[in-house]
C-alpha cells in the first residue's frame, strides 16, 4: 500500500510575517502612524510615507536576524529588569535600621 502524500501550503514552525515585517514590527508602525496623525493631520501622504521608509528599512535592518529580533531588542533597552547584587545595601533596612518608616 503506497503512502499517500499532501500538499501543505503553510509550514506551522515558520515565523508570522507579512511584507516581510512581524506582528510586533507592524504594531509599532502602527502606533507611530497614530502618533504622527496626531501630530500633523493634514499631511497624511507624508505620514504614510515615513511609515513605508521605515518599514522598508525595518526589512532590511532585520534581514538575517533571528525570530522576534525587534522585541528583544526593545525589551532590552526599554524593559531591563533590575540587577540584584548580594553586596549591594539594602534601602528598605537601612531604613528600618535608622527608624524611618
Amino acid at each position: 500500500m503506497a503512502l499517500r502524500k499532501t500538499k501543505v501550503f503553510r509550514n506551522i514552525e515558520m515565523r508570522i510575517q507579512w511584507l516581510g515585517l512581524e506582528p510586533f514590527d507592524w504594531f509599532a508602525l502602527g502606533g507611530l502612524m497614530s502618533l504622527l496623525v496626531m501630530f500633523n493631520r493634514h499631511a497624511l501622504a507624508a505620514n504614510v510615507l515615513v511609515i513605508a521608509f521605515l518599514a522598508t528599512y525595518l526589512r532590511i535592518v532585520k534581514r538575517g536576524k533571528p525570530e522576534n529580533h525587534s522585541l528583544a531588542v526593545f525589551e532590552f533597552y526599554f524593559l531591563r529588569k533590575s540587577f540584584l547584587s548580594a553586596a549591594a545595601k539594602d534601602p528598605e533596612r537601612t531604613a528600618l535600621a535608622q527608624g524611618r518608616r
